[in-house]
């Protein structure tokens, strides 16, 4: 029975579908998939196929879980090449040559365990029949070429020194093939100055940019890191606000960019990229930009006195700043130098909090959608309109209704009780201050830095850590890790607004006005005591003096690097021992010396120097900042993070324990 019925489908094969004039309806055939024998349909969205049963004379044993009468499809929109299968003998070199098997479609599947990711699968449509292969490869060719979305013609700008040097290798093995196997024509860019402190400007992407002939392109790719990304970013950009004769003057709206741009994350930290796909995965990153996946994505945009800086994504203050500036004294620890920074800067020499006047323009913000993840398909991000400049939002209707008198009956609020203001000012000790435009995903913190916040919904998330003790800023760190919520913490505050101005404050009274400039700094310093820091930090509360005695300096609470005590029976600087072979010694701190009870105490003096800035990995010196969020101002390539995303916690072992 089993023979008779393969005769009738080997009497089936070369037979085409009734339709053979044109491209209007369906294909049909009989196909084996998998050492099975299909009856296969193609129409101008999916291939479809029935299994009818075993394939005949197929040389070989069926390892496929595709039982009789199974139906399967695969969609057209997810093939990205197809291509004949020949059985070429060992003297023919050329694939056109060789005995026909069949074709070939090569397709990006899910991975079942990692939603976000997407893998290479192929599949083979085995048939001997020339003109049938012929007509299926044309039919499928045709429809995968009409989706527009997808790139004829890319701009790569490649830094091969990205990462850890794997970048150059992982081009040419990887992702080069993959463009020329979905017919995507490549001009590449490379930028091979690296190790060198350099303007902005001097940035080899950035000049390319001012002088290309964009409209020749379909997309922007970029291989490399976070820093690569904001190179492209902003060349475009200021192209765009060129173009269109637009002044860069502060409260500008600027225009908006279509050309999509592709991340193919090769670099270390790769947060712009793992925001914005749900992972950091090269080939995933590829198959996103070849299938013509896109996302509009908010940009920020810096200034500093009124003068643009920069456009970001993400910009830090504090306890970020600190821990980037200690990196490159641990360059020799290779991959584990930033974990070895954060150390350093958790240790009691280090640990410090920063005064500043933070005013920013609140939205309003629901309860349930101020907890809300974002993810492929948000509501919230699609209430957006991608056309208008400025999107659909109206800001004025987003304004939070604020309080006059009760914002100006507390000591952290400064409120302006004659005039109506859009503004709220808080003021006090803080140990980090972050504006987010994206959730800021990494491997540290695989739910992200901060994980409720949108790709577009025109916002940005303002998070403020206030003067806590080391241990409990220990523990909110390590909430980044695991599905706890890092917020929930009575130090922590979180603001959903559209604009943040931070100004650094170095010797006023917290409790004085702000118009009083006229206090001594020395007598600031010398006479005020520091606040009780138990629980949450009071944002009213003077300079700090840290007092550090030396047998408590020893008490590390778990916290491992080096620091310097004053040692009162030699007067000199000691160096602890570390867990961490750091190498670097510092000079001896002068600190006034207080006796009590036969006992010398040192007293460290809080430092007055602010902190640099953190923008994207990029450290800054500027004292201040204004950061402005312009919705939807970009294109990416990339569908999000998976609703289904579950991933698995970060241990992070290596943050004290407390």
């Amino acid at each position: 029975m089993q023979l008779s019925a393969g005769r009738n489908f080997k009497d089936r094969l070369g037979k085409v579908s009734e339709i053979e004039a044109g491209w209007a309806g369906k294909l049909t055939g009989i196909f084996n998939i998998e050492n099975k024998s299909c009856d296969v349909t193609l129409d101008d969205e999916t291939i479809t196929w029935t299994v009818l049963g075993n394939a005949v004379h197929t040389g070989g044993i069926s390892r496929s879980k595709m039982k009789t009468g199974d139906k399967r499809l695969i969609r057209l929109n997810d093939v990205f090449c197809v291509k004949f299968k020949r059985c070429l003998p060992a003297k023919h070199k050329s694939p056109h040559e060789g005995i026909l098997l069949g074709f070939a479609i090569f397709l990006a599947v899910r991975d079942s365990k990692e939603p976000n990711r997407l893998r290479e699968r192929i599949l083979t449509f085995e048939s001997s029949c020339q003109p049938v292969c012929d007509q299926w490869v044309k039919r499928i060719k045709a429809v995968i070429n009409d989706f527009c979305k997808r790139p004829r013609q890319v701009m790569i700008f490649y830094q091969p020194f990205a990462g850890y040097g794997k970048s150059q290798k992982l081009y040419k093995s990887v992702i080069a093939p993959m463009f020329h196997a979905s017919n995507i024509e490549t001009q590449v860019v490379e930028d091979r100055v690296t190790f060198v402190p350099r303007c902005h400007d001097d940035n080899p992407f950035m000049q390319c940019l001012q002088s290309l002939d964009i409209a020749k392109y379909d997309s922007m790719v970029c291989i490399g890191g976070d820093s690569t990304v904001l190179n492209v970013v902003n060349g475009l950009l200021l192209r765009k606000q060129a173009d269109q004769d637009i002044e860069i003057v502060n409260g500008f709206t600027p225009k908006k960019i279509n050309i999509p741009i592709g991340i193919i994350p090769t670099g270390k930290v790769n947060s712009i990229a793992y925001s914005s796909q749900g992972i950091a995965d090269p080939v995933t990153a590829a198959l996103h930009i070849i299938l013509g996946h896109q996302q509009r994505v908010d940009v920020c945009s810096l200034w500093s006195e009124d003068k643009f800086f920069r456009f970001h994504f993400n910009c830090s203050y504090g306890f970020s700043g600190a821990v980037l500036s200690l990196i490159h004294r641990y360059k020799w620890f290779g991959k584990s130098k930033a974990e070895a920074a954060l150390v350093k800067a958790l240790t009691h020499a280090k640990y410090r909090s920063y005064d500043c006047e933070i005013s920013f323009i609140p939205t309003k913000c629901s309860a349930s959608t101020s907890t809300l993840s974002c993810r492929t398909g948000c509501v919230i991000c699609s209430e957006v309109e991608p056309d208008s400049p400025t999107g659909s939002i109206n800001y004025d209707n987003l304004l939070a209704p604020e309080d006059q008198l009760a914002l100006s009956g507390t000591g952290s609020t400064i409120a302006d009780l004659t005039e109506k203001s859009a503004w709220k000012t808080v003021k006090g000790s803080y140990i980090n201050v972050s504006m987010f435009s994206t959730p800021l995903l990494c491997e540290a913190a695989p739910l992200g830095v901060s994980k409720f916040t949108h790709l577009a919904d025109g916002c940005m998330d303002l998070v403020l850590v206030r003067d806590v003790e080391r241990k409990d800023f220990i523990r909110h760190l390590k909430r980044h890790g695991n599905y706890k919520n890092q917020f929930d913490f009575d130090f922590v505050e979180v603001h959903r607004v559209k604009e943040v101005r931070l100004h650094p404050r170095v010797s006023e009274r917290w409790h004085a006005s702000v118009s009083d400039r006229t206090c001594s700094e020395l007598d600031d310093r010398l006479t005020t005591k520091r606040p009780s820091t138990a629980g949450c930090g009071s944002a009213e509360s003077s300079w700090p003096v840290d007092a550090i005695e030396e047998e408590n300096c020893d008490k590390d609470d778990g916290a491992t690097g080096d620091y310097d005590v004053f040692d009162s029976s030699n007067s000199r600087t000691k160096k602890r021992s570390s867990l961490l072979p750091l190498t670097k010694t510092r000079r001896a701190r002068s600190a006034p010396v207080i006796s009590s009870n036969s006992r010398r105490q040192s007293v460290e003096l809080h430092s007055t120097e602010t902190s640099p800035w953190c923008l994207d990995g990029d450290m800054s010196m500027m004292s201040e900042l204004e950061i402005r969020v312009h919705p939807q101002l970009i294109v990416l390539c990339g569908e999000g993070i998976h609703p289904q995303y579950q991933p698995k916690e970060a241990k992070l072992s290596w943050l004290p324990s407390v």
